[in-house]
């Protein structure tokens, strides 16, 4: 019974594996070798900022029932991640959305 068990979990893994076998794609077209890309196109600008819209003054998120919101921090230009530290400390991110003058070197 043992070894029926066991024939039968073997033949399952090996079907399974020769299941997952994927030898339809060269291996040119894996490593990318060959491949024939599209020219960039220098019509569009590949940078696009997200704009920002914080909430008007006094007011704030509707929460769901039994929650509630309330502002941690104020002053941040665009915060977009949290971390809350064990201590209870919390971490933020902003991101640097805004055009602050500076020319770009091309």
């Amino acid at each position: 019974m043992k070894k029926t068990i066991h024939l039968l979990a073997l033949g399952l893994f090996t079907l399974t594996t020769v299941a997952c076998d994927d030898d339809d794609n060269d291996s040119i077209e894996r490593n990318g070798v060959g491949i024939g890309l599209t020219a960039p196109d220098a019509s569009h600008d590949a940078k696009t900022l997200s704009q920002v819209q914080g909430w008007p003054a006094g007011t704030k998120p509707t929460a769901p029932a039994g929650f509630q919101v309330t502002e941690l921090a104020g002053g941040l230009d665009n915060p977009r991640w949290l971390h809350v530290l064990p201590n209870g400390d919390i971490l933020v991110a902003e991101a640097n959305t805004l055009n602050n003058g500076a020319q770009e070197v091309n």
